[in-house]
């Protein structure tokens, strides 16, 4: 702001100036036309003189009143411009007073600021020296105690030994004595202690390292049983064609086929209805790992449980499936191989007079299109005479 006042006051300037020249041309102009009419004509002379004895004032007079009126005006003008630089120096050095106050005051602000933020350090640091100060003096009023304690008990010894009853003084060191030893004789019972249950832990944690590699082995050995029950027993038991023993095996086992793409309330009602039409019973829906065809101890153990609730003369299929994960041609051996182990388990619980057969239907989605674990499993069907 403190540079557009002075180009206004030079702009008024130049202005007076154009008007001041303007003036003085025009001044210049009337005396060149006035000497030229002097000299033109004797008549033109006679009407000047006519005009100075009217009163009238002469082109020479008028010419030199406006040149000394020009003179005067350029005096005022200069005096003017001297008085605008004073103005514009004064109001400069106004703006420099100006802002010089207000770098000492942003100086003072920052300083204040600064006092502001040590007085709260100095606050903080009074308060915890005060907190120190009581602590010092609660521990001091300890320290006080004690020693009015200690003294109170060497006063006490003193006048135990300056008494003739020292005897009981000796009865007090030994019953002290006596608790020093239990306590002795406890910790160390204690510690003893302490070492067994360690060594005990450190017995346990080899136990459990053992435990669980045992597992680990007994796992891997019951999976090759199971592969090696799968093979001795797929020709007696598993069979591929279901067409080519007895026809109400057939019968069912072409209606299960038959349910391809059914489930959820749909296969129930298709269930039963299908019971009920062959004179069928569904004794058991066994799960299985991901991938895996090992029938548990638990689960042989609920499936000779199930058989058991059959007909002496019942024939027992075992049906197998696998979920859709995976390749078919994996899911297919899968299926097979988890219903021959399901039907090894049920010839080794079954009556005399039962049979039992495993089939196999390949990959399916019929017990969960959501969740594949559910279609990991085999069913045993009784087939009742």
């Amino acid at each position: 702001m403190s540079d557009s006042k002075p180009n206004s006051s030079s702009q008024a300037i130049q202005t007076v100036l154009v008007v001041l020249v303007s003036v003085l041309l025009t001044a210049l102009l009337v005396l060149l036309f006035g000497k030229k009419i002097n000299q033109g004509s004797s008549a033109n002379l006679q009407e000047n003189s006519s005009y100075e004895a009217a009163g009238i004032e002469s082109v020479s007079e008028l010419a030199a009143k406006i040149s000394k009126d020009s003179e005067v005006l350029e005096e005022k003008v200069a005096g003017l411009d001297r008085a605008l630089k004073t103005a514009i120096d004064e109001k400069e050095n106004a703006f420099r007073a100006r802002d010089g106050y207000t770098d000492q005051v942003f100086n003072y602000k920052q300083q204040i600021d600064e006092l502001g933020t040590q007085l709260a350090s100095a606050k903080s640091l009074m308060a915890e020296n005060q907190l120190l100060v009581d602590q010092l003096n609660n521990e001091k009023l300890n320290n006080e105690a004690l020693q009015k304690q200690v003294t109170q008990h060497l006063l006490t010894i003193q006048e135990l030994r300056d008494s003739d009853d020292s005897l009981q003084l000796i009865e007090k060191n030994n019953q002290l004595q006596a608790e020093l030893d239990r306590y002795k004789k406890e910790l160390s019972t204690v510690e003893a202690r302490i070492n067994e249950l360690e060594r005990d832990r450190e017995e346990l944690q080899l136990a459990t390292a053992q435990a669980i590699a045992y597992k680990q082995e007994n796992e891997k050995l019951r999976k090759q049983l199971a592969d090696l029950n799968y093979k001795y027993n797929r020709d007696s038991l598993f069979v591929k064609e279901a067409t080519s023993i007895d026809p109400r095996v057939t019968a069912l086992y072409n209606s299960l086929v038959a349910l391809k793409g059914q489930s959820g309330d749909e296969l129930g009602e298709a269930y039963t209805a299908l019971q009920s039409r062959l004179n069928v019973r569904k004794l058991r829906h066994v799960k299985f790992a991901e991938g895996s065809a090992f029938v548990s101890d638990l689960e042989g153990g609920l499936i000779g449980q199930d058989v058991a609730t059959a007909a002496e003369d019942s024939f027992l299929l075992v049906v197998g499936y696998a979920s859709t994960t995976g390749s078919a041609d994996a899911n297919y051996q899968l299926s097979a191989k988890r219903a021959t182990a399901v039907a090894s388990a049920v010839y080794g619980k079954k009556a005399a007079e039962q049979d039992v057969k495993a089939v196999f239907l390949g990959q399916t989605s019929r017990f969960s299109p959501e969740l594949a674990a559910e279609n990991q499993v085999c069913e045993i069907w009784e087939i009742i005479k």
